[in-house]
């Protein structure tokens, strides 16, 4: 097998900073690398990896450069929801993480979500870290654009941001419950543990072991009660490492109870009524997964790429849209159908998503992700079956190392 051109600066990335380079798409990695080589007067990848070694200004550099900010005020508005109704019920003080913070978006809506639920200013204080430095000025300045408000956001804008120069200066008040600090997950060094941590969608940028090590790490610095929140597409690494879900909608909030409990999970299984209603089998023979001839090519059909970008911009209807058109230009597909489950988990629809996931395994019995993205649908309403997959991904050796 030929190596990749980058492949020292790729391994560089993965062990100083956990990233998975397929997740970002080699071909930005060569841009990057090219761009940042030819900046710093190296005439090759190893010569570069060798001056990122001992040039922090050169790996700040090159960090900036693959950095690409994507988030806005209560992005995903049920995690936000969740935390006030935890929050009201714990004593005070109150520590929450926000990491990755980007541009601050994500922990000045925490500040705004418990002072809007009552919370004394003092009773909760937030830590925020990122490993952008320019992220860390645009949110140290809190002043935003208009992209920065999706959605019904108008509430919040109106109650703590004011006009000024062509932005929205965020009031000072919710500011002073945010501390910026420049890091990342491995490196960050708090004094204490929190009660709550958002870390979302950055899990997705690591391989298996990266993650089981990320989530270790994440567990270091949560409290035993503690709350932790991550993307919907994470949802399966929390499942796949032991920990449980909270029983709440589109909030992907997870604890240790699952780590701290397993054979709980199990025993229901054991206890099946006299007659019990059948099971839906984690296999059905849908007519439409089964083979096809091919359909004439269609010259703008979305990628799943170009899906996935659209979801995580948070336009979910618009990218189950174009999944479907995707499985009409291309024929069933296991990526496809799981795309198409995830944005379906995320809107809401559990039905649809359920439906989606089971066609995924019906095209793949091994697809281990949609094994444990069902299990969690399942579990969320009670249904003993739930157990059984999970059981499926919990076998001893395998890939993945920490799994």
């Amino acid at each position: 097998m030929t190596l990749s051109p980058t492949a020292p600066l790729e391994e560089f990335l993965r062990e100083t900073i956990g990233l998975a380079t397929d997740s970002l798409g080699r071909g930005l990695i060569e841009r990057v690398a090219r761009k940042r080589m030819e900046a710093a007067g190296c005439a090759d990848v190893e010569e570069y990896v060798r001056r990122l070694r001992g040039d922090e200004r050169l790996r700040q550099q090159l960090i900036e450069d693959l950095v690409v900010p994507e988030t806005w005020f209560f992005r995903d508005r049920q995690p936000f929801v969740l935390l006030t109704e935890l929050a009201a019920k714990r004593q005070a003080p109150l520590r929450l993480l926000s990491m990755p913070c980007s541009t601050g978006e994500e922990p000045y809506s925490l500040a705004m979500a418990l002072l809007d639920a009552g919370l004394a200013p003092d009773s909760f204080c937030i830590d925020a870290v990122d490993i952008s430095e320019v992220s860390l000025g645009v949110a140290k300045a809190a002043g935003y654009g208009s992209n920065s408000f999706r959605g019904d956001q108008g509430a919040a804008r109106e109650t703590w941001f004011r006009a000024e120069d062509g932005r929205w200066r965020l009031d000072p008040l919710v500011r002073s419950r945010v501390t910026f600090h420049h890091g990342n997950l491995f490196t960050f060094a708090p004094s204490g543990r929190y009660d709550f941590i958002f870390c979302r969608n950055l899990l997705i940028y690591f391989d298996a072991p990266a993650q089981g090590a990320a989530v270790r790490r994440l567990l270091g610095l949560l409290r035993e009660d503690g709350v932790l929140f991550v993307g919907h597409a994470e949802a399966a690494v929390m499942l796949r490492e032991g920990l449980g879900p909270l029983p709440v909608p589109r909030a992907f909030a997870f604890t240790r109870r699952l780590a701290a409990a397993p054979k709980a999970e199990v025993a229901p299984v054991r206890r099946q009524p006299a007659t019990p209603k059948p099971a839906a089998p984690a296999v059905l023979p849908f007519a439409d997964v089964k083979p096809r001839p091919a359909a004439a090519p269609v010259a703008d059909a979305p990628s799943l790429e170009a899906i996935q970008a659209l979801a995580d911009r948070g336009r979910l209807d618009e990218a189950a849209g174009q999944v479907q058109a995707h499985l009409v230009a291309h024929g069933p597909g296991a990526a496809a159908y799981h795309l198409l489950a995830i944005i379906q988990d995320a809107r809401g629809d559990a039905a649809a998503a359920e439906a989606a996931y089971r066609k995924v395994l019906y095209l793949n019995p091994r697809h281990e992700e949609a094994v444990l993205h069902l299990a969690l649908l399942l579990e969320k309403r009670g249904d003993p079956e739930a157990a059984r997959l999970r059981q499926r991904v919990r076998r001893p050796a395998g890939r993945g190392g920490d799994a």
